[in-house]
Parts: C-alpha cells; sequence; structure tokens
C-alpha cells in the first residue's frame, strides 16, 4: 500500500502532520486561540471562519485561552449591525478583563487548580430583524449568571421593556401572579419576588409571538429561573405597538383586541356597581343620620358597638335588651357569619340599628396585599347587603390593625374606618361583671365602646351596664349619629372619645 504513494502525495502527508504538531504546540504553550488569532486582551474577532448558526444574519465567533493561570472559553456573536455588535462585545470584554484582573496578582502557590470563565450565548428570533441574545456566565466556584440583549438589528437599537409593556400597578401585579404561576414547580421566596419587582431596570427577559420570558436568580446558587409568560396572559398589559414588534398573525390581533373590549366593557359595568354602592351609602347615611340627636354641649353620649357577629345565640338576646332601653347601637359584622345566620343579621337590621363591616373572616388586614385587603372587605359587604338590604360604609378592622393600604382601599370606596376609644375586654375576661367594670373605669361622653356579640357574658352584662350608663344620663346614638354631632366625616379613622 506504501509504495503506491507518489512523491507529491507524502509532501501533502508531511504538510498535514506538520500543521497538526503547530497547533498542539500552540495550545501548550498558552497562546489565545481566536478565529483571528488575536493577542491576549484583545477581543475585536475577525470573523473569518464561522460556527454554525441557524440564522443567516448572525455570525458566531469562539475565543479561547488556556494556561497555567486560568481558563477562558468565550462565544461571541456578531449581527450585521456594527453599533449593535459594539453593545455585544463590551458587554463581553467588561465580563472578560474583570476575570482576568481578579487573578492577574494570585500567586499559583494559592490556587489548587485554574479558574475558568465560560460565556455562552443562545440566540433566539423575536421577528424577522430583532432577537434575543442570552448570555449565560459560567465563573468556577461562582454563581451562574444570565445576561440578556434584545436587539432590533433593522433600526440598530436595544428594545426595552417600556417598548413591550404597560409598566403599571396593573402589569407588575400581573407579572407578579403569572410568573409564581409559572415557577410552581421551581417556586420562589416572597422575599426574591420583592427584590426582582423592585427593579424593573435590572431584569432579564425575552419576547417572541408565544411568550414573554422573566429570568429570575432563585433562592440557591442554581442557575436563572425561566418563568415563560403566555403572551394571551398579558394582553391587556402590552403597549399598543406589540403587534409589529413580534408580527403578530391576524387571529392574535383579533383574540388581542377582543380581550381588550371585554375588559372595557368589565371595568364599565364595574363603575356602573360602584355609583349604584354610592348611590345606596349615601341613602343609608341619610336614613342612619335622620333621627340623630339634637347637638347638646351638655348632653352625653355613648355609641354601643359589636364585633363579630351575627351569633344564633347571643345576638338576640342583645338585640332584646336594647330594645328594652330604646337603645340603637352599630354592628360590625363578619361576612361568613352573615352568610351562616342571614336571618340574625336581618333582624339587626330590621330592628333599626347600624350595621358595619368586619371583613369576610377577621383577617389581619395590615398584613395582606392590596387585592386580598379589597376581597375582605368587599365581599364581606356583598354578604351583608344580600342578606340585609344594607349597603355598610362603616369599616373597622379586625385587630385595630390598619395601614395606608387598607386607608386607600376605604378611601377608594368611599368607606370611613372606625376604631374605638373604650375597649369592655369582654374577649378577654369573658366575665359580665368584669365587662362593666371596665366600661365603667373608661367611659366618657362621645365614647366608641367595643364589645362583642358572641360571648354569653357580655349579654348578661348589657341590662346592668345599660341601666348604669341611663342613670349617668348618657344617651345612646349609633357611630354615624356621633360622627354627625361631632361634625366628623371623612376616611378616618375615627376612635371616639376618651375619659
Amino acid at each position: 500500500m506504501l509504495r503506491r504513494i507518489k512523491p507529491l502525495g507524502w509532501l501533502v502527508i508531511l504538510a498535514i502532520m506538520g500543521l497538526f504538531l503547530t497547533g498542539i504546540s500552540h495550545l501548550a504553550s498558552g497562546q489565545t486561540q481566536t478565529i483571528a488569532n488575536l493577542p491576549d486582551r484583545q477581543t475585536d474577532i475577525q470573523l473569518k471562519d464561522k460556527l454554525p448558526s441557524k440564522y443567516p444574519d448572525i455570525s458566531l465567533g469562539f475565543e479561547m485561552k488556556i494556561n497555567d493561570d486560568y481558563q477562558i472559553r468565550i462565544q461571541r456573536p456578531s449581527t450585521k449591525s456594527t453599533a449593535m455588535n459594539d453593545i455585544l462585545r463590551d458587554w463581553i470584554d467588561s465580563q472578560k478583563d474583570s476575570f482576568i484582573d481578579k487573578f492577574a496578582d494570585t500567586s499559583d502557590d494559592n490556587k489548587k487548580e485554574a479558574p475558568s470563565l465560560k460565556i455562552s450565548v443562545k440566540t433566539e428570533q423575536i421577528a424577522s430583524d430583532s432577537y434575543s441574545f442570552i448570555f449565560t456566565r459560567e465563573e468556577s466556584d461562582q454563581h451562574t449568571e444570565t445576561k440578556v440583549f434584545n436587539i432590533d438589528v433593522k433600526q440598530e437599537r436595544e428594545l426595552e421593556l417600556d417598548d413591550i409593556l404597560k409598566m403599571d400597578h396593573a402589569t407588575m401585579k400581573t407579572l407578579r401572579k403569572q410568573m409564581k404561576d409559572s415557577l410552581q414547580d421551581s417556586p420562589v421566596s416572597d422575599e426574591a419576588l420583592d427584590r426582582f419587582f423592585n427593579d424593573s431596570s435590572a431584569w432579564n427577559w425575552t419576547i417572541n409571538k408565544k411568550a414573554f420570558t422573566l429570568y429570575i436568580d432563585g433562592d440557591n446558587d442554581s442557575s436563572a429561573l425561566k418563568a415563560p409568560i403566555p403572551n394571551e396572559k398579558l394582553y391587556l398589559n402590552f403597549t399598543d405597538g406589540i403587534s409589529e414588534i413580534i408580527n403578530m398573525s391576524a387571529e392574535q390581533k383579533q383574540e388581542m383586541n377582543d380581550t381588550i373590549e371585554a375588559e372595557k366593557e368589565r371595568i364599565r359595568k364595574e363603575e356602573e356597581q360602584r355609583k349604584e354602592q354610592e348611590k345606596r351609602k349615601a341613602e343609608e347615611r341619610a336614613k342612619q343620620q335622620k333621627n340623630s340627636p339634637a347637638h347638646n354641649s351638655d348632653g352625653k353620649y355613648v355609641a354601643l358597638t359589636f364585633d363579630d357577629g351575627p351569633s344564633a345565640e347571643v345576638t338576640p338576646r342583645v338585640l332584646e335588651t336594647l330594645a328594652q332601653h330604646d337603645a340603637k347601637a352599630t354592628f360590625f359584622m363578619i361576612g361568613n357569619q352573615v352568610e351562616a345566620y342571614p336571618e340574625i343579621a336581618q333582624q339587626v337590621a330590621a330592628a333599626g340599628h347600624e350595621i358595619g363591616n368586619h371583613t369576610v373572616d377577621h383577617a389581619d388586614l395590615s398584613k395582606l396585599d392590596p387585592e386580598s385587603i379589597r376581597n375582605e372587605i368587599g365581599q364581606s359587604a356583598d354578604s351583608i347587603e344580600q342578606a340585609t338590604g344594607i349597603r355598610p360604609y362603616f369599616v373597622r378592622p379586625p385587630y385595630g390593625a390598619y395601614n395606608d393600604a387598607v386607608i386607600n382601599d376605604v378611601a377608594n370606596q368611599g368607606d370611613t374606618l372606625i376604631q374605638w376609644s373604650v375597649d369592655s375586654l369582654d374577649w378577654q375576661s369573658k366575665n359580665a361583671n368584669a365587662v362593666i367594670s371596665e366600661i365603667q373605669k373608661e367611659i366618657a361622653s362621645g365614647a366608641i365602646v367595643l364589645m362583642h356579640d358572641i360571648h354569653p357574658s357580655t349579654a348578661d352584662a348589657l341590662p346592668q351596664l345599660l341601666d348604669w350608663l341611663e342613670s349617668q344620663g348618657y344617651q345612646f346614638v349609633t357611630v354615624s349619629q356621633l360622627l354627625e354631632m361631632g361634625g366628623q366625616n371623612g376616611v378616618g379613622p375615627y376612635y371616639g372619645n376618651v375619659k
């Protein structure tokens, strides 16, 4: 076989072997291996030999340096836009230079093994002339980082979030919910989400015809988590120009328009409902204040209030005692209790007492997000109105706990926040004599007294308590009557007078 090789063939074989040995020598000597065989620190890659790319407008170069000090492997994408290439190159160079500087003065004796830097890139198409470049930066013994550049090659600019989404409160709320749903298999803590949503300028994201994807660092040292959100979930949050940015199909455009029109109709109906509720609240205010006692600077007035009902056992006893004294009170009802005992709630309304809102299930409103606050107050008001025909406009937060979010919700609904100035502590003592003693000790004209129509001991205390209050010259009024006499109106909170 060897005899058949002609002299020219031997020359070709020797040349190939020489080139092979030269390549091995370069690797062993630690010289930088780039497509243009550039010197160390120079990163303007000449793409003479391109790595495979499925996008004809995109080229991909590879840079490698391996020596005793460190190892570097970098993929470098290139587009038809010089300006965009500069943006990509500058970021890559900054990562490379930072890595080299970190280990420039490190003694070999302190290294167990040469540190390494790997920057790889995945390219995804947004539309015909725009792409997402998703870089993964891996440094030995460090957290893997993701960096995304969304580039419109034709217009030679980076796409911004404002090009894609209306960056308002509604969008943030939607993104947070959809992100949590998307990451169910890899849950992220609320603390991590809070950090993420605190600075949208640092977000890494991609967009295409199917989904908007966010990248978020998890709670451990793993790589960034992907949270794809289907575009149909964001139709209400997209900018007007989104259909051109991602080249939506005619079907997608129609679906998005239908969703937007449906939302407009929902808002219209909600506004009509809000106006109707405001009308009913105004009528209820007028009704409650119609028989308000004439203001008398020498008069003594007290507003008795009862929380947490209605109760099948205690509320009827309270109503009976109040009727015997021709006293009107204010009942702050829990929505779940109203649904359980609607007929008792009706008895309270029929007796002419004032009804307030104490949330659906006695939740601490100060620990809830705005949506949950609205649900607690709104759903309870719905239950009360359905049972009694009265839409409550007074809100008493459970435990007296509130914050700015609660105040904002109450203000937006045209409601009023009511607290108390005298706590009977009936919830604590559950003793009739102790209840009477506590109120006697703290009572003052203009006080709002807190009791609960769920404790039998409170019903036991009420006859003697009302006798004593009357003997001291007190008249019983509702909270709305008390506020009117004091010229108080608005959101509040209102506490009543103290001794």
